[in-house]
C-alpha cells in the first residue's frame, strides 16, 4: 500500500475513533460528533487521494477543452491543406496532381483528426469511469462504515437503557423492603 493509502487508511481510523469517542445522544439512537473534527478528516482525506484521481478529475474537467483543440488542431490541418491545394490548382501544368495531392492530405488530415479526437475521448472516459468507480468504492466503504458504527451506538445504548432499568427496580425493591422492615419494627 502507497503512502498516501496509508494516510487515508489512518485519517479513517481517525474518524472511526472519533465516532466511537463521540457520546450517545438519549433518543433515536443517534450519536453527537464535533462537526469541525470530521470535516477536517474529510478534507485531509481528500489532500491524500492519489495523484492519479487528482489527474482524472482535471481530465474529466478539461474534456471539452481537450476535444476543442483536437478540432482547432484538425481544422488547421484541414486548412493548410486546402490552401496547398489552391496553390497547386494554379499552376496550369500540374492541376491534376495538384488535386489529387490535396484529396490525399485532406483523407489524411481527416484520419488524423478522427484518430487524436477518438484517443482523446478514449483516455478521457477511460479515467472518468477509473474516478467514477473509485469514487462509488470509498462513498460505499465509507457509509458501511458509519452504519455499521450507528448499529454498534444502538446496541449499546439499548443495553445501557435495559441496564438503568433494572437498576431502577431494585431500588424500588430495596426501598420497598425498607419499608416493610421500619413497618415492621415500629409496628
Amino acid at each position: 500500500m502507497s503512502e498516501m493509502g496509508f494516510e487515508i487508511e489512518n485519517l479513517l481510523s481517525e474518524l472511526e475513533d472519533l465516532l466511537e469517542e463521540s457520546k450517545a445522544t438519549i433518543t433515536g439512537g443517534k450519536i453527537k460528533v464535533d462537526k469541525e473534527s470530521v470535516a477536517e478528516i474529510i478534507n485531509e482525506i481528500r489532500l491524500n487521494l492519489p495523484e492519479d484521481m487528482r489527474s482524472a478529475r482535471a481530465i474529466i474537467t478539461d474534456e471539452q477543452s481537450i476535444l476543442d483543440k483536437a478540432d482547432a488542431d484538425a481544422a488547421a490541418t484541414r486548412a493548410a491543406a486546402e490552401e496547398e491545394a489552391e496553390r497547386l490548382c494554379q499552376e496550369n501544368e500540374i492541376v491534376r496532381r495538384a488535386k489529387a495531392a490535396a484529396t490525399e492530405i485532406l483523407t489524411q488530415a481527416k484520419a488524423q483528426a478522427d484518430s487524436i479526437v477518438a484517443k482523446a475521448n478514449n483516455e478521457a472516459h477511460t479515467l472518468k469511469d477509473a474516478a467514477q468507480k473509485w469514487s462509488d468504492d470509498l462513498r460505499s466503504n465509507t457509509i458501511n462504515f458509519v452504519d455499521g458504527s450507528m448499529t454498534d451506538a444502538d446496541e449499546l445504548l439499548m443495553h445501557a437503557v435495559a441496564d438503568m432499568e433494572k437498576n431502577v427496580e431494585n431500588i424500588r425493591n430495596a426501598r420497598e423492603q425498607i419499608r416493610r422492615y421500619v413497618s415492621a419494627k415500629n409496628g
